[in-house]
């Protein structure tokens, strides 16, 4: 199942983001911090019960429409799992002694890939487009970054610093961002060499348990991070972006809350959802929030919530939305890009606003349901023609 996204920085936000939430704290065991990442596409996730010193149980949800039913994966994986990733073609799970397993996303089939000098990985995390996965483990130089189209790989040309405990990609995909428990606690990498280019001595932490590092929604140039602490906040777990361009950090964690856990929504549609206390509790409180204002829009809809507890990590699924799609041609017929925007026919709110394919004219535009929506397609600026309109459009069911 494949899902389309929400486009522009001018969407108005959904008075109740229409997200379902998937936790997978119910395979922890004792002590351990499960991992959870979904595709980009929205339609497959990889989990983990996590695990230290014994063996991992590595699991896969195929088709994230359909009820929560997670089949445990064929290969498995004879230590502690501590980090998973996915693209949409591939995933991979990271931790002790194998150190690294890649399976296609199409069918789990387990992929052979050099794992020499590799140590004991930590954290990785594929580039926005798939094409690299970047690994942080324990042996020197400490960062490793895979090409997908061979698997071939290069090192990092100077030691990352060690205690590396969570790696990620800037949006762009040009810049690679990794923390750790060790000075340099924070380093960006040029992504295509991972030659450091800068690394901050300066804010020392007390724990980076639960490390993350996740592209920023919409900005190119910077990361959102979560750690265990910083001490010039009080020990408390952090949440913070970071702009890899001038270098400085702002606290986007809300008055009050706690993070103790987050995740954003796909590129584009600049939502996260954070978990507002120091310790999991059953119905607690998930709040969702507008990743350009951090202004709270909404609480989570529909939320499956496990057994859980600190430092566990959840997804964000989209559940039941629909679309409108379509191409876009000039008066010659020939495909074109323009602007599409979506609103509702009874309020007149702006649901989406899309762009079409400048090469094949093709446009989707996700909706919240099927209520009747009315499409405005754009003239382009010079050209003389009116804006054409669609009314009473029925929006169909987004699988």
């Amino acid at each position: 199942m494949s899902f389309d996204v929400r486009q522009g920085l001018d969407l108005t936000p959904y008075t109740d983001a229409n997200y379902s939430l998937i936790n997978v704290v119910a395979f922890a065991q004792s002590a351990a911090v499960p991992k959870s990442r979904a595709s980009p596409s929205g339609d497959k996730a990889v989990l983990s019960n996590g695990g230290a010193g014994a063996a991992s149980k590595i699991y896969v949800l195929d088709d994230t429409s359909l009820p929560f039913s997670p089949a445990t994966l064929s290969t498995p994986f004879n230590s502690a799992v501590l980090a998973v990733a996915i693209s949409d073609v591939f995933f991979a799970v990271g931790g002790d002694s194998p150190f690294l397993y890649v399976f296609k996303s199409s069918d789990n089939s387990y992929i052979s890939v050099d794992t020499t000098s590799l140590g004991r990985v930590s954290d990785l995390n594929f580039s926005p487009d798939g094409s690299v996965l970047a690994v942080v483990h324990a042996t020197s130089p400490y960062l490793r970054c895979y090409n997908t189209s061979d698997w071939s790989y290069i090192d990092a040309p100077v030691a990352t610093g060690g205690t590396r405990t969570a790696v990620g990609f800037t949006r762009s995909g040009n810049e690679i961002v990794t923390l750790g428990g060790g000075s340099p606690y924070i380093t960006v990498h040029t992504a295509s060499t991972l030659v450091r280019t800068y690394g901050d001595t300066s804010i020392q932490n007390s724990s980076f348990a639960g490390a993350r590092v996740t592209p920023h929604p919409y900005d190119d140039n910077k990361v959102v991070n979560s750690i265990g602490a910083f001490t010039q906040y009080g020990n408390k777990r952090s949440f913070y972006e970071f702009n890899t361009i001038t270098k400085a950090f702002i606290d986007i964690l809300p008055l009050g809350f706690t993070c103790a856990s987050f995740a954003y929504s796909k590129p584009d549609e600049c939502y996260y959802a954070l978990h507002d206390k120091s310790a999991f509790e059953t119905g607690s409180s998930l709040s969702v929030f507008d990743a350009r204002t951090y202004d709270r829009v909404g609480a989570l809809k529909g939320a499956e919530v496990f057994d859980l507890q600190p430092m566990s990590e959840m997804l964000l699924i989209e559940n039941n939305l629909h679309k409108i799609s379509g191409t876009v041609r000039d008066i010659s017929n020939s495909p074109v890009q323009r602007d599409i925007v979506v609103r509702s026919r009874s309020s007149g709110e702006m649901l989406a606003k899309v762009k079409s394919s400048p090469d094949t004219g093709n446009y989707s535009a996700v909706l919240p349901d099927s209520s009747l929506v009315d499409v405005q397609f754009h003239a382009k600026d010079g050209e003389l023609l009116n804006d054409l309109f669609y009314a009473r459009v029925i929006p169909e069911l987004a699988i």
